[in-house]
């Protein structure tokens, strides 16, 4: 997914390219590259990130609902979301884990007054998040070009990543899909507990499963192979990564 580099991160996360920034009223953000606030020049993202209040959500809580009127913006200041679309079964099918620097809301704020949100963000781990209104950020977007080319570019490389997710649908196998899924997931969003312990992504498999267009029973049978050859570890909604370098080579991307 297009974040791993082998510069320093943040303790408790896996080696990642990261911009630190200082934004408005002292607001410190560890953005990857490729996320919005990762375009933003150091002047758009101060003025920026003095606007709107500052919110806070505990793991669990949601912070957009499918379906509901798109009338304000967020941008995640610390913590990660999952973002899922509910199946008509009643299934959660997992679109996206988002992280610092990442905007949400953005695309149902550019479709106007009846916009509906498409899919449902749930805070996995305490959360702070810059919450503007849909007005105001259209506004600054309006005046600040780069700040709009920043979301343009942060939208093109959303659409690389669906591109080659596709790619893979059609190439891979469903283990391979999931293993390399699991890489990409670790290196951009696992969380380790202490320095050399696994990399812990706080998914189900039944998410796994919608990410990677597989059935259940396929990504179930996946884990059992990659739990059998010592790559992961699974708990309750949980998957832990126990030897990453192994994974990654076993399963080399395109």
């Amino acid at each position: 997914m297009g974040y791993a580099t082998n510069e320093p991160s943040p303790p408790g996360r896996p080696s990642t390219a990261q911009s630190a920034a200082t934004g408005g009223r002292g607001t410190l953000v560890h953005a990857h590259p490729e996320s919005f606030l990762g375009y933003v020049g150091q002047q758009d993202l101060q003025d920026l990130l003095a606007l709107g209040t500052e919110r806070r959500f505990t793991p669990g809580a949601f912070l957009l609902l499918e379906g509901d009127p798109s009338n304000h913006v967020l941008l995640l200041i610390e913590g990660q979301v999952k973002v899922y679309r509910v199946a008509p079964d009643g299934s959660r099918l997992l679109v996206a884990i988002r992280g610092p620097g990442d905007v949400l809301g953005e695309l149902a704020a550019l479709g106007g007054e009846d916009a509906a949100r498409g899919a449902t963000v749930e805070a996995l781990e305490p959360t702070r998040a810059r919450v503007l209104s849909a007005a105001t950020f259209l506004t600054f977007l309006g005046q600040r070009p780069q700040a709009c080319l920043a979301l343009a570019r942060n939208v093109r490389a959303r659409l690389a990543d669906a591109d080659r997710i596709r790619v893979e649908t059609v190439v891979y196998d469903a283990t391979t899909r999931v293993a390399r899924c699991l890489v990409d997931l670790a290196l951009r969003h696992g969380v380790r507990s202490e320095p050399d312990g696994p990399l812990t992504l706080r998914i189900s498999q039944e998410e796994l499963a919608g990410w990677v267009g597989a059935s259940r029973e396929s990504v179930a049978r996946a884990m059992r192979s990659l739990r059998n050859r010592k790559f992961i570890l699974t708990r309750y909604r949980q998957i832990q990564i126990i030897d990453l370098d192994g994974l990654n080579a076993a399963f080399p991307s395109l």
